[in-house]
């Protein structure tokens, strides 16, 4: 893929770097263990941008994990939405980042993922 001119390098690194300190922080959060992750960079929808995202996922973890993450979201203040349920989820979102986490009661399955939103990565250019 190609990058388009130099003015995207500095945006894509931020988001990166973003994108694996939430994820990472995160995750420490919810679960008590820092996990490092490797944000991937992916096409975005529109085939002039990318998204930056990264996933992190643990069996036996348990339903307060989402509460305690809940929690740190809204205080730092992140936007959020919480259904809860078998499965409880919570979307939240904040400047240039979207969070997902989901929490399956059932197998104490979380499953947390952490996205950018899409960055232009040429002007006007298909990057494929």
């Amino acid at each position: 893929m190609e990058l388009g001119t130099g003015h995207v390098v500095a945006p894509l690194a931020a988001a990166v770097e973003r994108v694996r300190a939430y994820a990472t922080g995160s995750w420490a959060i919810a679960t008590g263990h820092v996990q490092l992750v490797e944000p991937q960079v992916v096409v975005g929808q529109r085939g002039d941008t990318v998204v930056v995202r990264a996933r992190l996922d643990a069996a036996s973890v348990s339903a307060q994990a989402l509460d305690r993450l809940a929690a740190s979201l809204v205080a730092d203040g992140w936007g959020l939405d919480r259904s809860d349920g078998a499965v409880a989820r919570l979307d939240a979102s904040r400047t240039g980042v979207v969070l997902e986490a989901t929490h399956d009661a059932g197998a104490g399955a979380l499953v947390l993922r952490v996205r950018s939103t899409p960055i232009p990565v040429a002007d006007g250019t298909d990057p494929r």
